[in-house]
Order: C-alpha cells, then sequence, then structure tokens
C-alpha cells in the first residue's frame, strides 16, 4: 500500500522540525543544534547584556583576540557553500547520466525490435 503524505498545519514547531528533518539529511544537524543553543542564549538574555556582548565580541575582533574563531566561522561558511554546490552539480550530473542511460536504452529496444521482425 502506498503511503499516503499527510501534511500538517502549518506553525512554528511544524517549521523547526522541518527544518531539522532537512539539516539531518544533509548533514548539518549540528549546526543547526549549536546555532538554535546559541539563538537561545541570547533570546534568554537582558536586551542591555546584548549590547555589552556585542560591543565585547567586536572589541576582541578589533583587536585580534578572536580572529581564530572569526576564520573558523569564515571556513565552515565556506564548507557550507561548497557542500551545496557539490550537491547541486553532481545531482545535475547524476540526472544528464540517467537521461543518456535512457535514451540509449529506448534506441537499442528500437533496433533490437526492428532486426527481429
Amino acid at each position: 500500500m502506498a503511503k499516503t503524505n499527510t501534511r500538517h498545519p502549518q506553525n512554528f514547531f511544524g517549521m523547526v522540525e522541518n527544518i531539522f528533518i532537512a539539516s539531518m539529511t544533509k548533514g548539518q544537524a549540528p549546526l543547526f543544534v549549536i546555532g538554535a543553543l546559541i539563538a537561545l542564549m541570547i533570546w534568554k538574555m537582558p536586551a542591555e547584556d546584548i549590547t555589552k556582548l556585542a560591543n565585547r565580541i567586536l572589541d576582541a575582533l578589533i583587536k585580534g583576540q578572536i580572529l581564530g574563531y572569526a576564520l573558523g566561522g569564515c571556513a565552515i561558511t565556506g564548507w557550507f557553500v561548497h557542500a551545496r554546490v557539490q550537491r547541486k552539480t553532481i545531482t545535475r550530473e547524476m540526472e544528464r547520466l540517467a537521461d543518456a542511460r535512457d535514451e540509449r536504452q529506448a534506441t537499442e529496444k528500437i533496433m533490437i525490435e526492428s532486426s527481429s521482425k
């Protein structure tokens, strides 16, 4: 029996579930979890503490104290972009090869049918 795709009402938790499932499928669940934890911590902070935190981070960046973290963030972003580009490229190539295979199989089938008559 075919499995039916039941649609649930779209709400915030449904969105979070869809994002988490997509990140697990693409192997990016750890990044999603870490980002969600950081966002949750910032969300729960008082407004004046967020301002202090932002100023401390900017000062440390200017002084070069957290340059490694910034470069690490750039490397992770580069990895993310590269993975997306590679995934799209590989998908396109697989589709092209499948189309070429199907075309060749159809041509060979026609040749076999015409030679057997």
